[in-house]
């Protein structure tokens, strides 16, 4: 965890040059770094264990799905990268899709996004198992997570479920279940989207607060595009 939080705050705060008294060289340095902290072999960042004498490198989904989005995918090997989330999609998490076999909307923002931004430099193999993948994991967010009243699912993994409930609609954002125009991977129609989307709404206009301020409630209605400054405050008072 330190590792993966302390890769993905260097790289907003000085990749992403925001204000700071830095030496000129500390981005490059930084970014130097961070490419030879890469595995080459799967692409992915993680940790390395000594196991029975023997280093281990073990792939991490968080570590690599924040470097990969918050350089835009400027990274090498995305190709290998593609190639590990989908060897790893029956996985538990730190590696895998899942949380104990169990569908974790957390994660599935993860493996979408890194998706996202190996697309063009996917395989026609590839991009079939991202779609597949894409449809399974999206079936099981619909199935397993949604809930009648626009809830979803809280697994032992979340913190709260007003994190839950950002995720898993993030999770439904980011494939562009709402939205056709961030539909990277398939031309497909999702009728019943609109649907699903005032469910969302309406449960979370409902409830009396959020365990982290709201604040995650109100990105959830800015990803619904229902977060006006003033639906957002009614969400949480």
């Amino acid at each position: 965890y330190e590792f993966n939080m302390t890769c993905a705050d260097l790289i907003r705060w000085i990749v992403r040059d925001r204000p700071g008294d830095f030496h000129p060289k500390l981005k490059e340095t930084l970014l130097d770094l961070i490419f030879q902290l890469q595995d080459p072999e799967t692409g992915c960042w993680g940790q390395r264990y000594v196991i029975g004498g023997k280093e281990q490198f073990v792939p991490d989904l968080s570590t690599t799905f924040h470097i990969v989005s918050y350089l835009h995918g400027e990274v090498p090997h995305m190709d290998k990268i593609a190639a590990t989330i989908l060897a790893t999609q029956d996985m538990d998490t730190p590696v895998g899709w899942l949380y104990k076999g169990q569908a974790y909307n957390h994660n599935f923002v993860d493996v979408v996004e890194l998706f996202k931004w190996a697309w063009p430099h996917a395989s026609a193999e590839q991009k079939k198992g991202i779609v597949a993948g894409i449809q399974k994991i999206l079936h099981r967010c619909l199935t397993e997570s949604l809930q009648p009243d626009g809830s979803f699912k809280h697994v032992e993994a979340d913190q709260s479920i007003e994190e839950a409930t950002y995720f898993c609609v993030e999770f439904l954002s980011r494939i562009g279940f709402f939205d056709k125009s961030k539909r990277f991977w398939t031309d497909r129609d999702f009728p019943e989207a609109e649907g699903i989307r005032q469910r969302i709404i309406s449960f979370i206009k409902h409830q009396p607060g959020g365990a982290a301020g709201g604040s995650w409630y109100r990105d959830a209605l800015n990803a619904l595009n229902a977060g006006t400054t003033t639906d957002a405050d009614k969400a949480v008072k």
